[in-house]
């Protein structure tokens, strides 16, 4: 490594790093994200666009629902309802960006400190690029980066005698942006006993903190139901050994989603009183509160801020390895801290790249990575700006130095990456957005006098099982009612909801609805709402009834067409269709 004497930190243009790491942060969100995340995410920002905080169902913590509900707000200001899953990512990934931007700069800070320039050190450069941090983030769509920066200040102010006091309240951020923050509890509590008193002033504030948090649910009267969905029900979620998570329940049950509850004791010895006490669920969390204790203990002898930092990775590291009923993305937080670690302890260099390769292979096994031509024409313009530079620097020995203008903006201007960051992103949005007004555009008949609505894009869409058909039964086939078939309409399966914008000049709309003859059997019943007023209600339909004929006239300033399919029952083969689903004027 080139070594920089204490003087010139603000002379070496390592800034430009974020720079380049901003660049690859929003390439990245054009991979396919996960989609049943992502649908968590659009279904909860509908629920607050339509009824707010009282009609939300979620069981993550307020402070990444109040992000969402300044989406929809976006949302109700343009008159749209996400449908893009690039665009709902865009939105949850603004703070995961600033995230990770900040923690490549406290790594570059550091490096700088200890006289070492970032640009010719590898931690810094798998900082900005780490494949662990950009498949959770950007690719996939996940906020488990939330909660690092108060993370980061809780463990680093306990520290300190004059800021001690913030730790807890920190802390409590931490757990109001994702409840895993809560592993780092034991931590927290051993460095606690340096300073007593002014940690005992901090839980206080912890409390204020959670108070302001939930603030908005306690004027919709819904605090205590929020409050269980983001923590206590969170506690039993995954009722399994492991979830995806390669850890010692995944070696010991043979495999995942096992349950959790299963004796691991055989013959004779099952029989034993102890026996009901030998399952993963018990036995992990005997472990981890041994470890933690151990942590614990050991947080109230370590003097030196790298020692804590090590302590932090070991948190995250020993609940993702012992407990039960883990996730596979549950060790992710040793990412950013594992990074702070190596800065000040050369010595356990090795261990960043070893965990960003368990973490990565770990969610890679579960999501891998996928996407369009667009993303992969991304990576291919990559490969050959790679090359272009490589030939300069090897063959023509040109390389990209300090007096590079771009660099010395970086550096001249510390919070430039991040406002570049920020018009990346928004450039993004700003796409996303057009893309998404332009579905909203007013559809208009022309020549015909009729439109039929498999031949528009539906405002919205949610059913609980399969996907949306258009043109087809649900399995392919054509679309078929009492042996009658027909060539346009809808296959769905209830429950489900399908929101169309209606044509400006349309006065009727007409369909046939029924279960589907190759349903083998299902009870449902199918609504027509118009501008958020039921107008039709078909009831009980089974799949032995005769189709059912609709003609509902529309006012001149109707809006919004809304189709839902109730199930009666137990969900199975309501395999509902709207056939000859069509608007006419």
């Amino acid at each position: 490594m080139i070594h920089l004497k204490p003087n010139e930190e603000n002379l070496a243009p390592w800034r430009i790093g974020l720079w380049l790491s901003a660049v690859v942060m929003t390439a990245s969100l054009f991979f396919n994200g996960g989609g049943q995340d992502i649908d968590f995410w659009r279904t909860w920002t509908l629920q607050l666009q339509t009824g707010g905080y009282h009609a939300l169902d979620a069981n993550y913590p307020p402070l990444f629902l109040h992000w969402l509900r300044l989406f929809a707000w976006l949302n109700e200001y343009l008159g749209i309802m996400s449908h893009s899953d690039w665009l709902v990512k865009g939105w949850t990934q603004l703070p995961i960006f600033i995230s990770h931007l900040y923690l490549l700069d406290l790594v570059g800070k550091e490096l700088t400190r200890q006289g070492l320039n970032p640009l010719h050190s590898s931690i810094f450069w798998l900082t900005a690029f780490n494949p662990a941090l950009l498949h959770n983030g950007p690719v996939w769509g996940q906020v488990d980066m939330l909660p690092f920066i108060p993370l980061y200040f809780s463990v680093v102010f306990a520290m300190d005698k004059r800021r001690a006091h913030w730790s807890w309240p920190l802390l409590a951020i931490a757990l109001l942006c994702k409840f895993q923050a809560i592993v780092f509890v034991p931590l927290l509590c051993g460095l606690s006993l340096r300073f007593p008193k002014r940690h005992a002033l901090g839980i206080l504030g912890a409390f204020v903190a959670f108070a302001i948090a939930f603030s908005p649910f306690m004027i919709s009267g819904d605090t205590v139901k929020a409050f269980k969905n983001a923590y206590i029900n969170n506690l039993g979620i995954y009722p399994y050994s492991s979830l995806n998570a390669a850890n010692l329940w995944y070696l010991v049950a043979g495999g995942s989603m096992q349950p959790d509850s299963a004796n691991l004791l055989t013959g004779d010895w099952a029989r034993l009183p102890i026996a009901r006490w030998i399952t993963p669920s018990k036995l992990g969390l005997a472990l981890f509160g041994l470890l933690s204790l151990i942590i614990a203990i050991a947080a109230t002898r370590k003097k030196q801020l790298e020692e804590v930092y090590g302590l932090a990775v070991l948190t995250v590291v020993c609940f993702f390895a012992v407990s039960s009923g883990m996730h596979e993305r549950y060790m992710f937080l040793a990412i950013p801290f594992a990074a702070l670690w190596v800065c000040k302890s050369k010595r356990h260099l090795w261990w960043y790249p070893v965990l960003t390769t368990i973490v990565y292979i770990n969610m890679n096994f579960v999501y891998p990575l996928s996407g369009n031509n667009g993303a992969w024409n991304l990576i291919s313009i990559c490969v050959l700006l790679v090359l272009i530079v490589m030939l300069a620097q090897v063959i023509f020995n040109q390389s990209i130095t300090a007096s590079n203008w771009l660099a010395g903006i970086a550096e001249r201007s510390p919070l430039s990456p991040y406002l570049f960051s920020l018009i990346l992103w928004t450039t993004f949005m700003s796409n996303e957005i057009r893309l998404e007004i332009k579905q909203y555009l007013p559809v208009v008949f022309g020549n015909a006098n009729t439109i039929y609505i498999s031949s528009l894009s539906p405002e919205l869409h949610q059913q609980d099982w399969g996907e949306l058909k258009v043109d087809s039964n649900l399995i392919g086939g054509p679309l078929c009612l009492r042996e009658q078939c027909y060539q346009r309409g809808l296959a769905t399966h209830a429950r489900s909801i399908i929101i169309y914008n209606i044509p400006n000049e349309a006065r009727r709309f007409l369909a046939v609805a029924g279960l589907d003859d190759e349903s083998q059997n299902g009870e449902v019943e199918f609504m027509v709402e118009i501008d958020g007023n039921e107008v039709w209600r078909s009831g009980k339909v089974t799949r032995d009834m005769d189709r059912i004929m609709l003609d509902i006239p529309l006012l001149l300033n109707a809006k919004r067409l809304m189709l839902r399919v109730e199930p009666l029952g137990v969900i199975h083969s309501d395999h509902a269709d709207w056939a000859d689903a069509r608007f006419d004027r």
